[in-house]
């Protein structure tokens, strides 16, 4: 049987802070959002990093407003998300 799913990605570019990715994830956490797969990684440019938080079964109001609220924070550079098309998940019988 499949079902499906609602999938929004969240690509965050922000200045290399300790402490940082808690405070972001911490966001997730306070709007009851499960984070399905988070990448982080440095770029190219010195002292930037890149994060991609993929979240499933979200509404794009909770997204738009955790992405703002990760907007405001100090170190951020900028926070974008995508909607990314429906995705299937396949389970045994």
């Amino acid at each position: 049987m499949e079902t499906i799913k609602t999938q929004f990605t969240v690509t965050i570019f922000t200045k290399d802070q300790i402490g940082l990715l808690v405070t972001i994830c911490s966001l997730f956490t306070r709007r009851g959002i499960s984070i399905w797969n988070l990448v982080a990684s440095a770029t190219p440019v010195q002292g930037v990093h890149r994060i991609a938080i993929v979240v499933v079964d979200c509404d794009e109001h909770a997204i738009q407003c955790v992405v703002k609220q990760i907007e405001k924070q100090i170190d951020v550079i900028s926070a974008t998300y995508t909607h990314d098309s429906a995705f299937f998940e396949y389970r045994d019988k």
